[in-house]
């Protein structure tokens, strides 16, 4: 589960990156025909950084090209689900874990009621089972 978490912020940022390239690549293209480009990155640098910004890190991560963010988001979606089942049987495995140790504490408790406590040879009290209560012979 710890892997698919790591998967799907892997793919959140790559699909933020994505489509922040996608949306800003206009300005951009407006950026490389400006007459004058010290104005125009003044005017847009904020927003020319950020897309510098994504661009570098989807050539760090290896893309050529812009990578479909429709297939991503597929990709993202079905990742989703896979960890929400995975979450829920993990769940339902914890919930049966907790119903055990109850019936666990249940049974000790039932099966100490039992118990009968006698002196130890060294003066210390320790209990004894109590053998006819669960003697298969006697049953």
């Amino acid at each position: 589960m710890k892997a698919a978490e790591r998967r799907l912020a892997e793919m959140a940022v790559l699909i933020k990156d994505v489509t922040t390239c996608k949306e800003l690549r206009p300005l951009l293209q407006e950026y490389q025909r400006a007459a004058d480009k010290k104005q125009f990155r003044r005017k847009h640098e904020g927003t020319l950084i950020l897309y510098e910004a994504a661009a570098k890190a989807l050539k760090k991560q290896g893309f050529q090209k812009l990578p479909d963010l429709y297939a991503l988001k597929n990709e993202y979606k079905q990742l989703a689900e896979q960890k929400d089942q995975m979450q829920r049987q993990y769940n339902d495995a914890k919930r049966q874990m907790q119903e055990y140790g109850i019936i666990s504490r249940m049974w000790t408790a039932f099966c100490g009621q039992h118990r009968e406590r006698s002196r130890c040879r060294n003066g210390k009290f320790c209990t004894k089972n109590i053998g006819r209560i669960f003697d298969p012979q006697n049953a």
